[in-house]
């Protein structure tokens, strides 16, 4: 083999080396990218998350304390027209308790 040959198979080697270093440091460099691209995406995919899951909470809240105060206005008209009934009779059973209490 002649010295000019073993000289560019040097060179071809030396070439080699360096392709493989470069194309290993930029796949590390793309593997790190990659890591930081999915930690964001995972990160934003997550606040989505929490972001939906305490509206659709305070929708619940809300239409739970919309039903509790119909519910609670329903029952205080019941007690208002208990109370009105009582009071209309209230004379009539005095009347009657007297009644008894005097004959």
């Amino acid at each position: 083999m002649s010295v000019e040959n073993m000289k560019r198979i040097s060179e071809a080697e030396a070439e080699a080396d360096r392709i493989r270093k470069e194309a290993s440091a930029e796949a590390r460099r793309l593997v790190e990218s990659g890591k930081k691209e999915a930690s964001a995406l995972l990160e934003k995919k997550r606040s989505l998350s929490e972001k939906s899951y305490a509206d659709a909470m305070a929708a619940a809240e809300e239409e739970a304390q919309s039903e509790y105060e119909a519910y609670l206005s329903e029952i205080r008209k019941e007690c208002d027209m208990q109370k009105a009934m009582a009071e209309s009779k209230k004379k009539k059973a005095v009347d009657y308790f007297l009644g008894k209490v005097e004959g």
